[in-house]
């Protein structure tokens, strides 16, 4: 069982990578709502986009090792690890809904690059004062985090119980 435990490590540990490169991110949501400067607020969206493309990688990492672990622990037949998989699909689903359009919204309006159409767009003219901060404020880092902490709670429930 070595390599099992050697691929188990490595998915804790690509687990705690995801989790503290996302956190740049996380945190960055909060900062956003007390915001008012463009140029701080182009700051933390830059370390927001950071954050989370330095995530993804870690997050490609925590799915090869699961799917590994699966195989290698002969979990496949479990409920368990399917209920896991389906929690972490929603979890990353709801993130992406409730933070990437703001987010978009907020890249454009601060003058920096953002996404249309799935197609990179080039930064345009900063917007006004009143604009910004009717977008700033509805950045919502608590609803965002929750549906984030209920879910990496559940799969850890789900992983260490493996209760069906």
């Amino acid at each position: 069982m070595v390599l099992y435990e050697w691929v188990l490590w490595a998915h804790i540990v690509s687990i705690f990578g995801f989790l503290a490169a996302h956190g740049g991110s996380s945190l960055a949501v909060f900062r956003i709502r007390m915001t008012k400067e463009p140029e701080s607020l182009r700051a933390l969206l830059g370390l927001s986009r950071l954050s989370v493309v330095l995530s993804y990688v870690f997050i490609l990492l925590v799915l090869a090792t699961g799917v590994t672990l699966g195989f290698l622990g002969g979990f496949w037949g479990r409920y368990w690890i399917w209920t896991a998989i389906v929690v972490a699909f929603i979890m990353m689903g709801l993130m992406y809904s409730l933070g990437t359009a703001r987010f978009n919204l907020l890249r454009k309006a601060a003058g920096l690059e953002y996404y249309e159409n799935r197609k990179k767009q080039q930064p345009g003219q900063v917007a006004d004062a009143s604009e910004l901060d009717r977008l700033v404020t509805n950045v919502r880092p608590y609803e965002i985090s929750a549906v984030g902490v209920v879910g990496i709670l559940v799969i850890a429930w789900l992983m260490v119980f493996k209760p069906f």
